[in-house]
């Protein structure tokens, strides 16, 4: 409906949305947290608007971004099953920068502190959006790499991982087929045995 909005940023709402006066209208925009204009100023938002259904009535919102490029990530977090506006908008917090470097490294940790973000989310998010923000961004999409186990968060992942590594497996084999496994709702046995399946098929 929009592509962006310009015009002056009268008010900021407590949760971080602003009326913004374009040519005397005035839109209600939600912007990431943290990321609203001072009032006063003049400001460009790239903008998203979604429309939602209950019942007979349809309600939309707009949502808003400093950058085409935020714009753009906000479009491809909402595509991930499970993922809301509010989620996508909470992750946009982290800047764009840090996002992107968060998936790509596969930082499921880095992204659960973002507010509504749990781990099954934050991996979902990670398996769907690594290679499609790689070649959207121009980045390098790293192999999975186990972290250090943290007391009381076991990854099934780094079991896994092991677990090839003592059938033989280098660990570049390893952490590549890895990647390629949805770890979401898994456990170790069930990774490997993915894992195992893909390097088959390689071998």
């Amino acid at each position: 409906m929009f592509a962006y909005l310009r015009g002056r940023v009268e008010r900021v709402e407590p949760d971080g949305s602003l009326w913004l006066d374009v040519a005397g209208v005035g839109y209600l925009v939600r912007v990431p947290p943290g990321t609203a204009p001072l009032v006063g100023t003049e400001t460009t938002l790239y903008t998203v608007v979604s429309g939602q259904q209950a019942g007979n009535q349809v309600s939309f919102a707009i949502y808003g971004f400093a950058t085409p490029s935020a714009r753009q990530l906000f479009e491809r977090l909402t595509a991930v099953s499970g993922v809301g506006p509010r989620v996508a908008l909470s992750l946009l917090s982290l800047g764009e920068e840090r996002l992107i470097s968060a998936v790509l490294a596969g930082d499921a940790r880095e992204l659960t502190q973002c507010p509504g973000v749990g781990r099954k989310t934050a991996e979902r998010i990670i398996f769907h959006l690594r290679e499609k923000l790689g070649e959207e961004f121009g980045a390098e999409v790293p192999l999975y790499a186990p972290g250090k186990a943290t007391e009381g968060e076991p990854d099934p992942r780094q079991e896994a991982f092991l677990a090839l590594l003592s059938l033989d497996f280098s660990r570049r084999e390893a952490s590549e087929a890895l990647s390629k496994v949805d770890p979401d709702g898994k456990d170790a046995g069930q990774i490997l045995k993915e894992a195992l399946r893909i390097l088959r098929r390689q071998g």
